[in-house]
């Protein structure tokens, strides 16, 4: 299936789009990840996830309520682990 450019399937979009990158940053094994603030002009938001694994690409849009439960997953995680090395 080809990807419209805001990577929704052609003839699926609800109505005009407006992205706002908001971070790009390296993560483990040759990865990027970028996070993108998502505005419909109906004022409707989401936040996009999307991770680029050399020609892949994996997206991910996350509704406000979705991003908190997630945040606070990873951030209770991350402080769970042990502070590697590299890290310090």
């Amino acid at each position: 299936m080809t990807m419209t450019e805001d990577m929704t399937p052609p003839g699926n979009q609800l109505n005009e789009l407006r992205q706002e990158e908001m971070a790009r940053f390296p993560a483990p094994w040759g990865r990027e990840v970028r996070l993108i603030r998502l505005t419909y002009d109906s004022g409707f938001e989401m936040l996009r996830i999307s991770i680029k694994e050399g020609k892949r690409f994996t997206t991910l849009d996350l509704d406000p309520a979705t991003a908190v439960k997630l945040a606070g997953l990873m951030a209770g995680w991350a402080q769970a682990v042990p502070p590697q090395p590299s890290e310090e």
